[in-house]
């Protein structure tokens, strides 16, 4: 079990797999949000938000 911060990516090694699926157990201590989206939607995304893509290519989740 990992404790992880504000900000911590979960489930994202789903995306760099054609027709992977992952699932995991979460618990919270604190209220969170949380998003669904699609591999489009997150290179989408990381094209928007050079913090993101800087986090995805930090943990090779993309090219």
């Amino acid at each position: 079990m990992a404790e992880l911060r504000e900000g911590s990516l979960i489930g994202v090694h789903a995306l760099v797999a054609e027709k992977s699926q992952r699932s995991a157990t979460v618990k919270v201590k604190t209220y969170v949000t949380l998003l669904k989206l699609t591999a489009a939607d997150v290179l989408r995304l990381a094209r928007e938000a050079p913090e993101l893509e800087r986090r995805l290519r930090e943990a090779d989740l993309m090219l």
